[in-house]
């Protein structure tokens, strides 16, 4: 009775991973790859299964994240206003931007998630360091279909508040003073509190309604 040989493995190299595989390496790992492009390639890897995309088309998205390059899915999206969000994010980390500059641009992409419900902001690990912890793509497409949003980079002050800052301000002349406090007849608290301003524009507001 012969002994069977064994076969032997020793030597073999290893499977070289499908380009689905690579596709998916790059889908999941959120510390090497950008939000955006992450995104891409999973577009990219589903019309490839749908038959949308061909392996080249496939093999082109992968290459070019594994290069470092940020890839941006702009179906509906014109090239302007990915090129204004690069510039605009770019601007962030820019050497010698001041800070004020800097500052204003982010209380305005931060208030721009809030008011579009859009995703500006990536996930901790998901940044390019030239463009920040932002998802160009996103602010793109909030720079195209919200291009007449309006941003207040500081809140709006209410009339009560802004009648009670007169009162207080040191340089608001006593005729003013005065006549804003004739106005508000019977104040027997202090008239500089916004709050209580505001009780008595309610209260007028009342007596302008008929009491409604």
């Amino acid at each position: 009775m012969t002994a069977k040989k064994k076969t032997s493995t020793k030597g073999k190299p290893p499977a070289r991973p499908t380009l689905r595989d690579r596709a998916l390496s790059i889908i999941n790992d959120v510390s090497a790859y950008d939000v955006d492009t992450r995104i891409a390639v999973n577009n990219t890897l589903t019309d490839h299964k749908a038959s949308l995309a061909s392996d080249a088309e496939l093999r082109e998205a992968i290459r070019r994240a594994e290069s470092g390059e940020t890839i941006l899915d702009l179906a509906g999206v014109a090239e302007e206003y990915a090129d204004a969000a690069r510039a605009t994010l770019a601007l962030l980390n820019l050497p010698g931007v001041p800070a004020f500059v800097s500052d204003a641009l982010s209380t305005a992409l931060a208030e721009a998630q809030t008011r579009t419900g859009a995703g500006i902001w990536q996930e901790p690990g998901g940044a390019r360091e030239d463009l920040g912890d932002y998802s160009p793509l996103v602010l793109a497409r909030v720079f195209a279909h919200d291009s007449m949003l309006k941003i207040e980079l500081e809140p709006k002050k209410d009339l009560a508040e802004l009648l009670s800052a007169v009162l207080r301000h040191a340089d608001t002349p006593q005729v003013i003073s005065e006549a804003i406090k004739e106005a508000m007849a019977q104040i027997n608290e202090d008239e500089t509190d916004p709050r209580f301003v505001a009780l008595i524009l309610e209260a007028a507001a009342r007596a302008e309604n008929g009491g409604e």
